[in-house]
């Protein structure tokens, strides 16, 4: 059995991309393969006031955000959702339910879901656009992989 490593990831962040990606590289140098969904949505519509860190600095797309999208519970946070966040959800429950029940996102009327290798670097995007994107800069990958793997970046 083939082991996948799915990260998912809200918003356009790539320094946290980057770090999740970075994190998987003894196990992708095993043979695991990676899936990186990211959405690329702003942020989800938090209302003022709903989380302490909001005093702090602007929330823009949390850790954990992606969750009330992934399992359709919009609806359990009584926030402004919109018909864009309403189709984003569908789409994701899609994708993981397809994922979840045959090892393979696709399925009917959804946007092909290019798995990612080193020949095909692009991943999922998910927000008012649904679709392929560019990936993480394999340079940068590459430094981190050899960073993690001996120490020290490689010359």
């Amino acid at each position: 059995m083939k082991l996948s490593i799915v990260i998912l990831t809200m918003g356009d962040r790539p320094d946290e991309l980057r770090r999740a990606v970075e994190s998987t590289a003894a196990l992708r140098a095993a043979g695991a393969e990676l899936i990186v969904v990211g959405n690329g949505a702003d942020v989800p519509p938090v209302p003022d006031g709903v989380f302490r860190e909001q005093k702090i600095h602007p929330l823009g797309a949390f850790h954990q955000a992606e969750i009330v999208y992934v399992f359709g519970t919009l609806d359990t946070r009584n926030w402004m959702w919109t018909d864009t966040d309403r189709k984003l959800s569908g789409v994701m429950m899609a994708y993981w339910t397809n994922f979840a029940k045959t090892g393979d996102p696709n399925g009917a009327n959804l946007p092909k879901w290019i798995p990612s290798d080193p020949e095909n670097d692009v991943v999922m995007g998910f927000g008012d656009m649904i679709g392929m994107r560019p990936g993480p800069s394999k340079a940068a990958l590459a430094f981190w992989d050899s960073f993690y793997s001996t120490g020290s970046p490689a010359d």
